[in-house]
């Protein structure tokens, strides 16, 4: 394609041509450039000020864009800004031509054919601690705290009356029975799990003595009554402890003793368990197997299994008196598992809402019933400030559909939606101004893409205004 440039009002009269040259631009001379095809015909005509375009890229404090400053673009041509936040910060807002684009990290201007103006701006960076207690004691803090990066979080581990500390789990991993952690130099989202159990284990909570043993933590004290157990004992948890048999009905007093008609094995890893008070009899005696039990975790008391960040699901088998587990089966797209199914070998990433299916067997082929578990990731979180004792504090909350966080957003608030896809209609009936921004990684912190939202969106009389950034409608 050919180019000619024809320059109106430049020559009008040459004796004045080196007088008017520097006042051509205050009073808006002109450049015409013609575009030609081989054919030698015009296929396009522009007119502007005799420049290419200019794009001007601005950062705040914290961070930094690619090509700050003015940059001349060539016309019809793409330039591709990148937003960068220094460590500790994160990017709060990118604004493209005075229109806000949320916290994207890069922003691509297409055919571009006028002025353009970018801003990029920074905020101290905050991670999410989510802290849970399962059994009967606390955490506290309880639920979610934010952090800034780099900062520090205490968090004090208290059991009921009655009940111990049984486990305290960092980012997963076992701390032993510690009564209080401190987080320290926090870069990431971090999670703090506290379990707890009674302090002493009796028939009438466990069924047998396989199952206390299994759920006892290291040093406990179990209390048996007297008479005969019909069972055998596996001790395979690198764990000490004590069984003390003969107890009268309400565990204040040995009275007697207690006669163990079963087999006691110690596998390679078992820890030492010492016995008082107990006769073990008949080392062949094999009672009729049972099948195993698998139990999840994270374990809920309520039975609700939700949480507003990826979980780790673990499965764990328990053989009771019997030979021993052998797998554990699973899927996690509803379909009732088989023994041709996914055999659990490691820990599962649950990132959005999964039904999970699950059963054991164990060495001699008994088999579990299929169990079922939902756990349900709330894919959406609302932004608002809340002022106390004149003093302004972000509040987060989370849900699992767009109308429960409309409906509970205030006037001003942020509608976070992670990258996923989101069913359900929305109704617009509220007079408040609020922002939807989609395309949320699963903590919230970066944009990674756009959400897709497969449903209608009403809005009423009296609806205020609703702004949808990075979401997809599909009606």
């Amino acid at each position: 394609m050919r180019t000619r440039i024809k320059h109106e009002g430049l020559i009008r009269f040459i004796a004045f041509l080196f007088v008017l040259i520097p006042f051509l631009d205050a009073y808006g001379a002109t450049t015409t450039v013609y575009d030609y095809d081989d054919a030698n015909r015009v296929v396009r005509v522009r007119t502007g000020s005799g420049g290419d375009p200019v794009i001007t890229a601005t950062a705040g404090a914290h961070g930094s864009i690619s090509s700050p400053g003015a940059s001349v673009v060539g016309f019809d041509t793409n330039k591709t800004y990148t937003i960068t936040a220094n460590a500790g910060y994160q990017i709060t807002n990118v604004i493209v031509d005075g229109v806000s684009r949320g916290a994207i990290s890069s922003y691509t201007f297409s055919d571009v054919t006028a002025n353009h103006t970018i801003e990029a701006f920074f905020e101290v960076a905050y991670y999410i601690i989510t802290a849970t207690a399962t059994g009967d004691g606390t955490i506290s803090p309880l639920g979610l705290a934010g952090v800034v990066y780099g900062g520090s979080k205490s968090y004090t581990i208290t059991p009921d009356t009655g009940h111990l500390i049984s486990d305290v789990k960092v980012d997963g991993i076992s701390q032993g029975p510690i009564s209080s952690y401190q987080f320290t130099n926090v870069t990431s989202h971090r999670t703090i799990e506290a379990f707890f159990t009674t302090t002493n284990y009796t028939p009438a909570d466990y069924a047998t003595l396989q199952e206390v043993y299994w759920a006892a933590p290291a040093g406990s004290t179990i209390r048996v009554k007297a008479g005969t157990l019909e069972q055998n004992l596996h001790i395979y948890r690198d764990v000490p402890m004590t069984i003390v048999g003969g107890y009268n009905d309400d565990f204040t007093a040995v009275t007697g003793t207690t006669r163990l008609n079963g087999s006691v094995w110690t596998w390679e890893g078992g820890g030492t368990v010492t016995f008082s008070n107990f006769e073990i009899n008949d080392p062949s005696y094999v009672p009729p197997p049972a099948a195993p039990v698998t139990t999840l975790f994270p374990s809920d008391p309520t039975a609700q299994w939700t949480y507003h960040v990826p979980q780790l699901v673990t499965l764990h088998c328990s053989d009771g008196s019997g030979p021993g587990c052998d797998k554990i089966y699973y899927t996690l797209d509803g379909i009732t598992p088989t023994t041709a199914s996914p055999v659990y070998s490691s820990p599962i990433n649950i990132g959005t809402t999964t039904t999970i299916k699950f059963f054991a067997t164990d060495l001699l082929g008994h088999v579990e019933a299929v169990k079922t578990r939902t756990i349900t990731i709330t894919p959406i979180m609302v932004i608002d400030v809340v002022v106390e004792n004149g003093e302004g504090t972000f509040r987060r909350r989370f849900y699992t559909s767009l109308q429960a966080a409309y409906d509970a957003a205030t006037d001003g608030s942020a509608i976070l939606v992670k990258a996923h896809l989101i069913s359900g209609n929305v109704n617009i009936n509220r007079n408040i101004t609020t922002a939807i921004a989609g395309g949320y990684d699963d903590y919230f912190q970066d944009v990674i893409g756009k959400s897709l939202l497969k449903g209608r969106v009403q809005t009423y009389a009296g609806g205020g205004t609703v702004t949808f950034n990075n979401v997809t409608l599909q009606n």
